[in-house]
């Protein structure tokens, strides 16, 4: 799940990048040696006016984490729930029909 998830946290950083007009999306890369050196397992590169302070910045970051961050928990969780209904309704149904446990 998380060899998913890590491009698909990348990818949102991008289309926010591309979304807000301050900021210029420069490249994106995952699980390279790059990454592991900054301890981190994908990496989205962009640029920012130089007058921008640094405090804006780091907050516009901060809401871009929070906001990749909770969309990959849904759609973690969503696959979880969607895996548990599919193994409830087709394997246990097989169970049950062939006796029980």
């Amino acid at each position: 799940m998380l060899f998913v998830l890590v491009p698909v946290h990348e990818g949102l950083h991008w289309v926010q990048d591309v979304v807000d007009p301050d900021f210029e999306p420069l490249g994106m890369e995952w699980y390279t040696q790059t990454c592991y050196n900054n301890s981190a397992w994908g990496l989205c590169r962009y640029t920012y006016p130089i007058e921008m302070p640094q405090v804006e910045v780091d907050r516009r970051c901060l809401i871009q984490e929070f906001v990749c961050y909770t969309t990959c928990l849904v759609l973690q969780e969503l696959t979880a729930v969607g895996l548990i209904v599919i193994i409830n309704k087709y394997i246990f149904k097989e169970i049950k029909q062939y006796g029980t446990i």
